[in-house]
């Protein structure tokens, strides 16, 4: 299985360097990859979806999610992102994956008017992602960080702080249906707006 690392550069081009060793000198030449869309130095946020198979996504200057795939077994290396939705996120904002379950990759991010949105991938169903769909109301900074917690295999916690400094948890538990719960806040307003959030 290969190592990656994926950055965005000066210009908002996509770039890939990958580890076919185990030292500092088998990395190899970064490779850009498609085009300058994207919100220079913006994060990237990565999933290895299977032995095979490596994820990277990033919102885009328009604030549409974009979802890059590398295969190793092609040999034809990360392929053109495949865009999600519509132009309503924030460009350049904070992404984070996870595998929901065995068939299912689920990102979430903030929009663009302070609101989390999901979308997936459940490959029992479809090869293409589906969404985006929006979780509570629009309390949040557009792009600010998401903590994401798995407390076992079937409940997820989400923690963002929102623009009136005060900690707010979505949840998912796949015990009691398959829809996200929240958001509910956690104590007062004491936290800067938008500040990031640690969950272990």
């Amino acid at each position: 299985m290969a190592r990656f690392a994926l950055m965005v550069d000066t210009e908002g081009v996509l770039q890939a360097t990958s580890l076919k060793g185990i030292s500092a000198a088998d990395w190899q030449e970064i490779q850009s990859i498609g085009n300058s869309n994207l919100v220079p130095a913006s994060t990237v946020a990565t999933l290895q979806y299977s032995i095979t198979v490596a994820m990277a996504l990033t919102v885009d200057r328009s604030g549409v999610l974009n979802v890059y795939r590398n295969d190793s077994t092609d040999g034809a290396g990360w392929r053109l992102a495949e865009t999600v939705g519509g132009a309503t996120l924030q460009p350049g904002g904070n992404v984070v994956v996870f595998r929901q379950s065995a068939s299912m990759v689920t990102a979430l991010t903030i929009d663009r008017f302070g609101v989390l949105n999901r979308a997936s991938l459940d490959s029992s169903v479809s090869s293409s992602w589906q969404g985006m769909f929006t979780i509570g109301g629009s309390q949040l900074i557009p792009g600010s960080p998401i903590a994401l917690c798995i407390s076992d295999s079937a409940v997820f916690t989400a923690m963002v702080v929102d623009s009136a400094g005060m900690l707010n948890v979505a949840t998912l538990d796949l015990g009691a249906g398959p829809d996200w719960q929240g958001l509910s806040t956690i104590g007062g307003a004491q936290l800067d707006p938008g500040s990031a959030v640690c969950l272990i």
